[in-house]
């Protein structure tokens, strides 16, 4: 099928096959592509050529359940051609497995939602080379496997971490606050407030709103950008 005229596509797939898009000629750019799919089915787009696209999002719903490295293989090539996109997203759903470092490739990404379980070094291989995030959200965090350092001097020490070169505004933690690794959790809110100076919104549900403020108390001296933080629980 040629579609050499298309500029929008929006998909949901339940199928692990579709003949259309196994057969599908795309033009060389498109404005959008939305899919929405099952990780089985999201599997089926690492065979698929797509176009560059302004505008690319892939939302990976729940249900049944394929091995994440796969998973990621296929995502990357969903997005990889898009590499001057406006907005690329995705979504992935909860799974029993943790996403571990060295599994996301694409940097694209100015939109990326997690739910599974992440690690903390996974957190910050996103922060780090994904220079074009807007959005981070993230609903499990794994913190066992951690053997890093995350701590923030002191004030009195008047060392500042190097700010991190990124255009992120929202940062979201939906880590529980009953979560018994939840110190390691608020670790790691902190270090990237700190470390995120165009931050302007961060939902930390595993921190009380007063605690986020009386961080704020002791180090937006160093940290100026901390004052413009919008702080939700």
């Amino acid at each position: 099928m040629h579609f050499p005229r298309l500029k929008s596509l929006k998909l949901c797939i339940r199928s692990a096959k579709v003949p259309l898009l196994d057969s599908a000629v795309f033009p060389q750019q498109m404005d959008y592509i939305t899919i929405e799919a099952s990780p089985l089915s999201t599997l089926m787009l690492a065979g698929i050529e797509f176009p560059k696209t302004k505008f690319p999002s892939l939302v990976v719903f729940e249900g049944d359940n394929a091995p994440l490295q796969d998973l990621f293989k296929a995502t990357d090539n969903f997005f990889m051609r898009s590499t001057e996109c406006l907005k690329a997203r995705l979504l992935i759903p909860f799974t029993s497995s943790i996403i571990a470092p060295g599994m996301i490739q694409c940097t694209m990404f100015t939109i990326l939602h997690l739910r599974s379980n992440v690690c903390i070094n996974v957190i910050l291989e996103v922060v780090t080379r994904m220079q074009n995030l807007k959005e981070l959200a993230i609903s499990r965090i794994n913190v066992r496997r951690f053997k890093g350092n995350i701590s923030i001097p002191k004030p009195s020490s008047m060392r500042i971490l190097k700010p991190l070169q990124m255009r992120m505004k929202n940062l979201s933690i939906w880590a529980n606050y009953f979560d018994n690794a939840s110190e390691g959790v608020k670790a790691i809110v902190k270090y990237l407030a700190v470390r995120i100076p165009s931050l302007t919104q961060l939902y930390a549900r595993t921190m009380k709103i007063s605690d986020l403020e009386d961080f704020r108390k002791e180090y937006e001296g160093l940290y100026p950008h901390l004052s413009t933080i919008s702080f939700e629980r």
